[in-house]
């Protein structure tokens, strides 16, 4: 158990952070804004630097529940700790300074301008950039790994660019699912089925999460990325699918890397996507093996090799037209969060303990059926993004949050030379890797279903947004109401 969890609190709390916000920042516009907190540009008195400051609101809404307030207390108290724990590393934007005041906590945090990644101005996707930015996702696992964190929630919506630059790094933006772990204790159990369903890894479906379920995710970002496609879903109803069928897809779909989406796409491109998506949790690799697979070392021009000569074919049209439409359709309107909350809190309470659910055994296709079954309407989520370029104005959802990323998972890779590029150190030699595959989702006690300081929202399709905001599905708050 999170030792931050532990912590009890009363209804009213001084974190103990400075109360100086406005004597030290120039508090502008709003970027984002959700139904517990905003986040707005701020820029340094004394420097002139552009940030971004996210506020949230000591107190839940509509609820004088102490024990509700202690948990989202621990929350924030644990979200400062993982981005100050991650202060530094380069793919992760980097948290500056936190504030307080009566009623909320604030956090100063870099500014990402660059957008979410379907959203970096018009720019198709190639092969090789799409190897570039996991190449970003994988060394921020590594750094969280070798932290004591899982984030327990990568996906594209929780990356953004730094800038509109062409090189402009990819930065994590989103550690509301985070949390902090120790070694000799993996893998953590009693966390509840908590996450983005699309990407969660069949372990976590079990109540099983470890530092290579944060590798099976990065490797359902990538195929998203190639592909334009979800690799595991509710095929027969994709505009309302049922999240028992996702979860069966997750426990039970063979991948075939033979459709003719896949066709463009390199043997290595398709080889790593493989290997991420290995269901076997002890064959799958770690984020710093998946770092220097070939695909990910060519593509990103390691070691030396000569990037090519003349710009290499964009991905399909079809690709980049699916995931614009992941990111930009305006289907998800707020009264459609604020009924799937509604829908949720059935499940939610009785899947705070993971396989308790089923008389303490764990999921069987029968049982995920049966669960389909009598939560359609719950387990049902609508495909759509009330926001779009970057913005969460019309989602309600607030982007940021902490957590930790567990250990990495076997042998650690031989020592390499690396070099710097503005997409991060990379190993100048590399290897071919094992295999990889898994899935995530997330509920919590209390009867309701709130986005916490940024955690997943369950929107696949949910590529980014601003720095600082998230949309991540946490279970226990106030009401059937989607809060940050």
């Amino acid at each position: 158990v999170d030792v931050w969890d532990a912590v009890v609190e009363d209804a009213v709390v001084d974190f103990g952070y400075s109360r100086d916000l406005d004597d030290n920042f120039t508090v502008g516009d709003t970027l984002g804004k959700g139904g517990f907190g905003s986040v707005r540009v701020c820029v340094c008195r004394k420097t002139g630097e552009e940030l971004a400051c996210k506020s949230i609101a000591k107190s839940l809404p509509d609820t004088n529940d102490g024990a509700k307030n202690a948990k989202h207390h621990a929350n924030m108290r644990r979200e400062v700790a993982v981005l100050t724990a991650l202060k530094g590393t380069l793919n992760v934007a980097n948290i500056h300074s936190v504030y307080e005041d009566d009623s909320h906590i604030h956090i100063v945090m870099e500014y990402c301008k660059g957008g979410e990644l379907h959203h970096s101005g018009g720019r198709l996707y190639t092969e090789e950039l799409v190897s570039r930015y996991m190449a970003c996702v994988l060394r921020t696992l590594v750094q969280c790994h070798k932290k004591g964190i899982l984030h327990r929630d990568i996906k594209p919506g929780n990356f953004m660019l730094r800038d509109a630059e062409p090189q402009s790094p990819l930065k994590a933006i989103d550690f509301g699912m985070a949390v902090f772990f120790t070694e000799g204790k993996l893998p953590l159990k009693d966390l509840g089925l908590e996450g983005t369903p699309w990407f969660m890894a069949p372990e976590m479906l079990q109540s099983e999460v470890w530092p290579a379920s944060d590798v099976w995710a990065a490797g359902v970002m990538a195929f998203q990325l190639l592909t334009g496609r979800l690799p595991f879903d509710d095929h027969a109803n994709p505009n309302r699918p049922a999240v028992s069928k996702v979860w069966k897809s997750i426990l039970t779909e063979k991948l075939d890397f033979t459709r003719s989406y896949w066709k463009s796409i390199s043997e290595d491109g398709r080889d790593f996507v493989k290997l991420l998506l290995e269901r076997d949790v002890k064959k799958r690799p770690t984020a710093s093996q998946a770092l220097v697979h070939s695909w990910i070392a060519r593509e990103a021009g390691v070691d030396g090799d000569a990037l090519p000569s003349s710009d290499p074919p964009p991905l399909h049209s079809d690709v980049v037209q699916r995931l614009q439409r992941y990111g930009q359709s305006s289907l998800f309107k707020q009264s459609i969060l604020e009924m799937i909350a509604k829908e949720l809190v059935p499940m939610i309470q009785s899947t705070r303990h993971g396989p308790a659910m089923f008389g303490g055994r764990a999921m069987s296709m029968a049982s995920l059926s049966s669960l389909g079954g009598s939560h359609h309407g719950g387990a049902s989520l609508f495909r759509g993004d009330g926001s779009a370029h970057g913005g969460v104005g019309g989602s309600g959802s607030l982007r940021g949050g902490v957590g930790v990323m567990g250990r990495v998972m076997g042998p650690p890779p031989p020592r390499t030379a690396q070099r710097i590029t503005p997409f991060g150190s990379i190993p100048s030699s590399f290897h071919s890797l094992g295999r990889p595959a898994g899935v995530s989702v997330s509920s919590k006690a209390g009867g309701s279903t709130s986005v916490h300081g940024g955690g997943a929202f369950v929107r696949p399709w949910e590529m980014g947004s601003t720095a600082g905001l998230g949309s991540s599905l946490r279970g226990g708050v106030a009401g059937g109401e989607v809060i940050v």
